[in-house]
Order: C-alpha cells, then structure tokens, then sequence
C-alpha cells in the first residue's frame, strides 16, 4: 500500500486552517495543522513531511519565510513549500527563490480551491524532481 502523503498547513487564523482543510479533504493526503512558525517548527522536527503550506503573515510579519528559512538551516529544504500572502512584492518571491523548492500563492477569496489543485501540480511535480524554484 503507498503511503498517503503528509501535508503540514500553518496559518494562526482558525478560519483560514478550516478552509484550506476542507479543500483537501476530498483528496488523499494526512493533514496535520499548526497555528504558529514555533508549532510547525516543533511538528518539522518531530515528523515528515511531503509538503509544507504556510500563511507569511502570521502574529509575526514575514513567519512564513522565517519557517521556511529555518527549513532551509536545517536541511529541510527538499520539502515542497507553498507560501500564501497578500504581498506581491518582488523581496517575497526572490526571497522564496533564495530557499528553493518553493512556491508563492496570493491570497484571496478562492485561495482554498486554487491551493487544493496548486497542491496537487506541486505534488506531482515535485516526485518528478522539479529544479528548485521553477514554477509547476
């Protein structure tokens, strides 16, 4: 039997872990939930995992890119990344560039929908071994 992947979903907004969830669950993954960096942090430590969704803007600016920076630090970083923000701003995608295997995902009222598909192409590809920091 081949094993579900395993998705970590980090946000500190209840509403938004629900949605994403609940977008997912139709598929076949084990979803396991953080509400702060320091939580997914811990969860990184403890377990593996085949994907990481992570909100930036948490109760710390920028939270999502310190993850996935400490990802990086501790050779985490062939774990696929989906970062979710409203900021466009070219430092957000040159500093998930920086990191590799990464990828960016505005936030916006069909985030759950898009993330759920987006989630699926990032799996895919990635089993493929897609160069660092293109674009599924």
């Amino acid at each position: 039997m081949e094993k579900m992947p395993r998705i970590l979903v980090v946000d500190d907004e209840a509403i938004w872990i629900n949605e994403i969830v609940a977008a997912l669950a139709h598929t076949e993954h084990e979803i396991v939930t953080a509400s702060s960096y320091m939580e997914a942090g811990a969860l990184l430590d403890e377990s593996a995992f085949d994907l990481v969704i992570s909100d930036n803007h948490m109760k710390v600016a920028n939270a999502g890119l310190e993850l996935r920076e400490r990802m990086w630090l501790k050779s985490q970083e062939h774990i696929p990344f989906i970062l979710y923000t409203n900021d466009d701003s070219p430092r957000i995608v040159e500093s998930l560039k920086k990191y590799g295997n990464a990828w960016h995902l505005n936030k916006g009222s069909v985030l759950p929908t898009r993330l759920a598909r987006f989630t699926a192409r990032v799996l895919r590809t990635t089993m493929r071994e897609l160069p660092h920091g293109d674009s599924p």
